[in-house]
């Protein structure tokens, strides 16, 4: 129990990572793991996708920016 109150006071929202590769066996078990939470009337409507090439991650970046920007004009 200690260890899970350690947890909760010292979570913390990150903005700013390190450009170091996180192995695939360390992302497959994160994972498995978060379909181990509880989800909202048991819904598990939660969805995983890895982008791995910085080619992936730019197109990523672009669209959600221009999504934003989409919201942004409308309002």
């Amino acid at each position: 129990m200690e260890n899970l109150v350690k947890i909760i006071k010292e979570r913390r929202s990150v903005s700013q990572f390190l450009d170091k590769k996180i192995s695939k066996e360390i992302i497959d078990e994160l994972i498995e793991l978060s379909s181990h939470v509880p989800s909202g009337c048991n819904t598990q409507s939660w969805f995983f996708a890895v982008f791995e090439s910085d080619e992936a991650k730019e197109k990523l970046t672009k669209y959600i920016e221009s999504g934003y920007q989409k919201i942004k004009d409308e309002f």
